[in-house]
């Protein structure tokens, strides 16, 4: 990922080389028949016969210039982008001179100046170039602008004056039709790039995540049963312990072995693959009350109220084995919460589309930190936890095109709300 940006810069300049390639390999032929016209008309109205002089001998040193960059770039795909910078300034340099010696700004070729300069800015951008290039076209307009009319010459005469500019317009008009056309078309290209190295980045992080995912199962899976054979050990040696110190410290091996099953189980319920469900026509208010079922040892054992509330029967369509997983792990989670003597209200509604079951229990509830956090693997707010039973519960949701969103406030307890679409 650290490496996108140095890609994106690379695309980008290959870019702004193969634009600039392809107006530097067209520029001559489209000079070549603006220069003729130019100077034919200028004849044609009785212009100043050094002058038009002076202007075939700037566009013939102009093409000479160009042709010289064609050949010296000839079977070369893409030129540096310097050459570019300098071929425009060199041109637009040509083009003031024409300018300055028709007529000044009043002149019929003035309208030329503007393509140079809005090609460079379309290939630069913001960069240094834009910038020396600006000052440069300020540069000469100013001088031009307060050149002396003996330098200036004349405006050529109508209707000469106005093919002119209608020439050197359509000049104009047609190189930035050029350039902007080109570069749509590589930024079309560049945007093609970019999104097959999006899709190749999140393809090769979807398949290494997948490559954890299943180490980490196996090597959870592999743990199992060395586990239960420390356990199993463990209660042996407890109940021939010599002394009550040595019972205490098996009972603190003991307890730490079922809490690291307890995480190997909730990893192992994690990461079970997305196909694992089998959907069939369920009840979920059934679902709910068996949930409850199993934790009412619990409820009693905390000295916590716990009512169900709401709809006895929900038709919808799920996987009730996975339902209930998650159901037990947001339950649970209610019941670590909230203290002594507090309540848990489990309520079910049917509506139109989805079926919402909502747990709210009166815990000490969350920060907005804390709440925002909620979900990430591993982040737990209570001694012992995992964080993975929200996943977990997230997830199965998720599978079933439903859910799972939390409200909570501090002091005010935690409302964990899902929900899962009545029709699969």
């Amino acid at each position: 990922m650290a490496s996108a940006p140095t890609d994106f810069a690379a695309i980008r300049e290959a870019t702004r080389r193969k634009v600039a390639t392809a107006f530097i390999r067209r520029r001559p032929f489209i000079t070549m028949p603006i220069g003729v016209l130019a100077s034919t008309l200028l004849y044609l109205s009785g212009y100043p016969r050094p002058r038009i002089v002076a202007v075939v001998s700037v566009y013939a040193t102009y093409l000479a210039f160009q042709f010289f960059d064609l050949l010296r770039y000839r079977g070369k795909h893409s030129l540096p982008l310097r050459t570019m910078f300098t071929s425009n300034l060199v041109t637009f340099t040509f083009v003031a001179v024409n300018v300055s010696i028709t007529g000044g700004l009043q002149g019929p070729l003035a309208v030329g100046l503007l393509p140079v300069f809005l090609g460079t800015l379309m290939a630069f951008g913001r960069a240094a170039e834009s910038r020396v290039t600006l000052a440069w076209v300020s540069a000469c307009v100013i001088a031009i602008a307060f050149a002396p009319r003996w330098w200036t010459g004349p405006v050529p005469a109508a209707p000469y004056y106005t093919a002119i500019v209608a020439i050197n317009a359509l000049f104009g008009m047609t190189v930035f039709y050029q350039a902007f056309n080109s570069l749509n078309d590589q930024l079309a290209e560049v945007e093609g790039k970019l999104d097959r190295m999006r899709e190749h980045v999140l393809v090769e992080t979807k398949a290494h995540g997948r490559d954890l995912e299943s180490l980490g199962a196996k090597v959870a899976h592999e743990l199992k049963n060395p586990l239960a054979s420390i356990k199993g050990l463990v209660q042996l040696l407890r109940r021939t312990a010599a002394d009550e110190r040595s019972e205490e410290r098996f009972a603190v091996i003991g307890s730490e072995v079922d809490r690291m099953e307890g995480i190997l189980r909730d990893y192992l319920s994690f990461s079970r693959p997305l196909d694992d469900l089998h959907v069939e026509a369920i009840d979920l208010g059934r679902v709910v009350d068996d949930t409850l079922a199993v934790v009412e040892a619990r409820v009693a054992e905390a000295s916590i109220a716990l009512s169900r509330e709401g709809a006895t029967a929900v038709p919808v369509r799920g996987d009730p084995r996975r339902l209930k997983e998650a159901l037990l792990n947001l339950v649970g989670n209610a019941l670590e919460a909230t203290p002594k003597g507090g309540r848990i209200v489990v309520t079910v509604v049917a509506e139109e589309r989805d079926a919402r079951v909502t747990i709210e229990d009166s815990g000490p509830g969350m920060s907005e930190e804390t709440l925002a956090r909620l979900g990430t693997p591993f982040f737990t707010t209570r001694d012992g936890g995992t964080g993975l039973g929200v996943c977990l519960a997230r997830a199965v949701i998720a599978q079933h095109g439903g859910t799972l969103g939390y409200a909570s406030e501090e002091g005010q307890g935690t409302t964990a709300t899902l929900r899962v679409p009545r029709h699969a």
